[in-house]
């Protein structure tokens, strides 16, 4: 259902990534090790 929204919207795509980076950003901000490791361990 999203899918095909994300592929034929590139600035959705792009908004999803930003999102998601920003999200990254604000949880390595908030648990300096803890986000990290956890991203690690993936």
């Amino acid at each position: 259902m999203f899918i095909p929204l994300l592929i034929l919207s590139p600035l959705a795509m792009m908004w999803l990534l930003a999102l998601c980076g920003m999200g990254v950003v604000f949880e390595i901000g908030r648990t300096d090790s803890g986000a990290v490791a956890d991203a690690g361990a993936g």
